[in-house]
């Protein structure tokens, strides 16, 4: 699991009256029960359980193929189409138009009880010259009935907007250059359009400029062909499964998107098998669903608002790939954390997670721009008495060129090189990744630690060149310019000398992911070692407790 690469986003806080069924009336572009935009921070959005969730499955595609196990039905506005069990039916575009979006650089976040501090905050922009900055209300206030089941709103500041991105990411890195660390926002201004035409295998045509929507009479719906894994080595296509309902509509790109209407704990029971290895212990797996229905609760809302979804399937959000995957232990242990999360006080915990902290997890703050969360703390992940990791170059370089006592320290894992790795790079390959990175600073002489968090992971880098200097911060951005390192937990090593500078240069690190929140492979570890699930996440989550939304 990862954050969207496009981190939190910026919507108005959105009302909203009671959700129903997954099989009520078709979906409209943006759901009425859920509009992408407010008239104001204060509006609300009202929940009532069960809770459905809009997962993106996959998007910028030409067509889209779909079938059932029973009889369905196809609903375009109006319209409905009844489909025969097994019948393939084919959706294209045959014309459309793209979403019109606003890119913003933010630099700041705040809660919602400082508003006072993010005015100052915008103004204080305002008097360095950046006469767009604002404020931008993000996030809504969850009721069940009269009860607030969760308050995610906030405050981000915002210093520059364009329509064009690559005007926003320019700003961006003038920002990054002053020893800001900005991210983006997005909003949607203009909704896409299209004239999309479904086609059965009995030659019928529906056409229709509004989103269609797929109703199983049974308990599923087949996609053909979904796409997976965009960027891993492992990207494919498959068919899959999934519970609820399929909508096909226009993209923000002009092109095609499905996305399955699934209620929450149906939805957990294809996240948890994806996240969580299949055989770790129940208690690890219970861990895991709690965090996913912590994730999903506490996020929603917030991300992706120039999409038509709440969450994508995939790392950035949650991994989610339905019913083929679902398992019986996972589906137990859904079953049995039914309503449970993490709460600090009334707030639904953050409950992120990653793949292997390396021995060691990180603050929220030292890795997103964000305000320190008392929940997401750096914390050991060592049995009592064990070494945490250092900060100083010296310690943390024989630190990870070791193999310390850790839960997510799995001799069975230690082949996947999750826990400990080296990557090497000729300075050749290190010169081209930096220049696609966009910095030009000439041949790589060296990379120098600027500053980094609690558990060694870097905050800042800075690229020194035969040219000229550049500095890259915080984590994700500082893996990808490096070609996707497995996390910013590293120390570099060079080798050889030619022209005044190294022939090559050796990441040694460890841990795979941000490292905030909970170690997964740490919590399988603990589950081993006999510890319960409410031990393993009150371990990783200071300060909560977990809590019943409902049964």
């Amino acid at each position: 699991m990862l954050r969207s690469l496009t981190t939190l986003a910026c919507v108005a806080a959105a009302v909203a009256g009671p959700l129903g069924a997954i099989d009520r009336a078709p979906l409209p572009y943006f759901d009425p029960a859920r509009p992408r935009t407010g008239s104001g921070p204060e509006r609300v959005s009202q929940i009532a359980f069960p809770l459905v969730l809009r997962i993106g499955l996959m998007e910028k595609q030409e067509t889209v193929q779909l079938t059932a196990p029973t009889a369905f039905a196809i609903r375009q506005g109006d319209q409905r189409t009844d489909a025969a069990a097994g019948q393939k039916w084919t959706f294209r575009l045959r014309e459309a138009q793209a979403a019109e979006v606003e890119y913003a650089a933010a630099v700041r976040t705040f809660e919602w009880a400082d508003r006072d501090a993010a005015e100052r905050d915008a103004a204080s922009w305002i008097a360095r010259g950046y006469a767009g900055a604002r404020i931008v209300a993000a996030g809504s206030r969850m009721l069940d009935g009269s009860s607030v089941v969760h308050d995610n709103r906030r405050y981000f500041v915002a210093v520059a907007s364009s329509v064009d991105r690559a005007v926003t990411e320019a700003t961006m890195r003038a920002l990054t250059a002053a020893g800001e660390r900005p991210f983006m926002l997005e909003k949607m201004l203009q909704e896409p359009q299209g004239l999309i035409e479904a086609a059965g295998p009995d030659g019928r045509l529906v056409l229709g400029r509004g989103p269609f929507e797929i109703v199983p009479s049974g308990d599923r719906v087949r996609v053909f062909q979904v796409e997976h894994d965009i960027g891993y080595p492992w990207y494919g296509r498959e068919d899959r499964e999934y519970a609820g309902t399929i909508v096909v509509m226009v993209d923000r790109w002009g092109k095609l998107v499905a996305i399955n209407r699934v209620e929450l704990e149906k939805y957990l029971k294809g996240v948890v098998p994806c996240e969580i290895e299949n055989d770790a212990p129940l208690e690890a797996q219970k861990v895991q669903a709690v965090a996913a229905r912590g994730e999903a609760l506490a996020g929603y809302g917030i991300r992706h608002p120039a999409d038509p979804y709440d969450f994508e399937a995939s790392q950035k959000d949650q991994q989610y790939a339905g019913l083929g995957r679902e398992t019986a232990l996972a589906t137990r242990a859904v079953v049995e954390t039914k309503g449970a999360v993490l709460k600090g006080g009334e707030k639904i915990a953050e409950t992120v997670y990653a793949a292997n902290c390396g021995g060691h997890t990180e603050d929220n703050d030292a890795v997103w721009t964000s305000p320190a969360d008392p929940h997401l703390r750096a914390v050991a992940d060592g049995p009592p008495g064990a070494v945490p990791s250092p900060v100083t170059e010296a310690d943390l370089a024989s630190y990870l060129k070791g193999s310390p006592d850790a839960f997510c320290r799995d001799p069975r894992d230690l082949p996947t090189n999750k826990f400990r790795w080296k990557v090497t790079l000729t300075a050749a390959a290190l010169d081209e990744l930096v220049r696609k990175a966009g910095h030009k600073v000439g041949r790589v002489k060296a990379l120098v630690p600027l500053a980094r968090g609690r558990s060694g992971r870097l905050r800042s880098l800075r690229i020194v060149g035969d040219q000229a200097e550049a500095r890259v911060d915080k984590e994700l951005p500082i893996r990808q310019l490096l070609g996707g390192l497995r996390s910013a937990l590293f120390v570099v090593e060079t080798a050889g000398a030619r022209a005044d500078r190294p022939t090559s240069f050796s990441f040694i690190g460890g841990g795979w992911g941000h490292g905030v929140g909970m170690c997964q492979m740490g919590a399988r570890g603990r589950a081993l070692a006999g510890q319960g699930h409410e031990q393993i996440l009150t371990h990783y989550f200071t300060g909560t407790a977990i809590r019943r939304l409902y049964r």
